[in-house]
């Protein structure tokens, strides 16, 4: 299935540099480790940006809370012993706050300025001015007349949160054109202990302009890692693109809470129980991912970090705006696969932009 959208611009805030995917696939830029992002099968290995996104301290009810406020532990059984790295969890003495110092090759989950997950915040129209027939005759001398207009306040102060409304979008950005081709994806699928991925291994891809990034796996955060007006999804699905030169491309689908999704009904049944160190091919129909991506809302763009260590950045995050829905069940079946909760705090979005997508 193939689908295309002109990046017309709005924006509200975050662009940057590029690295790799925040969500522990294929790490390219700066990890420690394979390029493969988050999930790319090697647990602990290659910096898959597989964790996180809830905003640290977000009261979202699932799981345990930890001291560094990232709910339970989920994924503290991923194999790591080949790896070299030190273990890391969602919640407790390994949870988010700590991964920083859990082993130098991590350091930027800790010292990074372009860390990923962020929230997207909308923004009020601005209120119009008063029409000039409305205004009082100035008095005489005429002081009056620069005074500020009662209740026109708001008609030159910025909106709260919309600072970044007002920054220039850059022009290589203006008219780029972002295709998906995707063929059904044959379920290679693991559970490493953080998350389920789905390896790909057809020929699917994305292009952003004229660079070709190529499908590495697609995997999963329950509650979602971004988040719109503070808000988290019940579950958020990554796909996480590569192109030639290493940098990263990560699409993110949000699922809310509502009727089951037949799309992932033959996923879900094959979801892992175990843990393992490599994703194995399962008996199944091929799965119609691409029908997940809808153009018809727009997406969110700004560039960001792996999610899981080494929290590398400089991956190109193109979040969908359309959210869709899941059963409670399956939430619920997934959840449960982790102990809790399986994303990372929300991060400072800083002098970054979030550029807001058109269809």
């Amino acid at each position: 299935m193939r689908s295309a959208w002109l990046i017309a611009a709005l924006a509200t805030t975050g662009c940057g540099k590029s690295a790799e995917h925040p969500d522990g696939a294929a790490s390219a830029s700066a990890a420690a480790g394979s390029a493969a992002p988050h999930g790319s099968g090697k647990p602990g290995g290659s910096a898959a940006p597989h964790g996180s996104g809830n905003p640290s301290g977000s009261a979202t009810p699932h799981g345990s809370a930890s001291p560094d406020g990232s709910a339970s532990p989920a994924g503290s059984s991923e194999p790591h012993a080949k790896t070299g790295h030190a273990h890391w969890t969602y919640g407790g003495s390994e949870g988010p706050s700590f991964w920083g110092d859990l082993d130098p090759a991590w350091a930027t989950c800790k010292t990074g300025k372009e860390q990923s997950p962020v929230d997207f915040s909308t923004r009020a129209p601005a209120k119009k001015a008063a029409p000039a027939a409305a205004v009082a005759p100035a008095p005489k001398g005429a002081e009056a007349a620069v005074k500020p207009i009662k209740g026109a306040e708001a008609a030159v102060k910025p909106i709260k949160g919309a600072e970044a409304a007002v920054k220039p979008i850059k022009p290589a950005m203006l008219g780029t054109k972002v295709s998906v081709d995707y063929l059904p994806i044959a379920l290679v699928i693991q559970n490493n202990g953080h998350t389920v991925l789905v390896e790909n291994r057809a020929n699917n891809y994305i292009t952003i302009g004229d660079k070709r990034f190529e499908l590495l796996q697609f995997h999963m955060h329950s509650p979602s890692e971004h988040t719109v007006q503070g808000k988290h999804s019940e579950l958020e699905i990554h796909f996480v693109h590569k192109s030639a030169d290493g940098q990263l491309a990560v699409i993110g689908v949000m699922f809310d809470k509502g009727e089951p999704n037949p799309v992932l009904t033959e996923l879900w049944a094959k979801l892992p129980k175990t843990v393992s160190s490599e994703p194995a091919a399962v008996k199944s129909k091929p799965v119609d991912m691409a029908s997940l991506i809808s153009l018809a809302e727009g997406f969110w763009h700004y560039t960001g970090s792996l999610t899981t260590p080494p929290c590398s950045e400089g991956v190109l995050f193109f979040i969908q705006k359309k959210t869709l829905s899941i059963g409670e069940k399956e939430i619920e079946r997934y959840r449960a696969l982790f102990g809790g909760r399986t994303n990372r705090p929300l991060q400072p979005l800083g002098d970054r932009r979030v550029q807001d997508l058109l269809p």
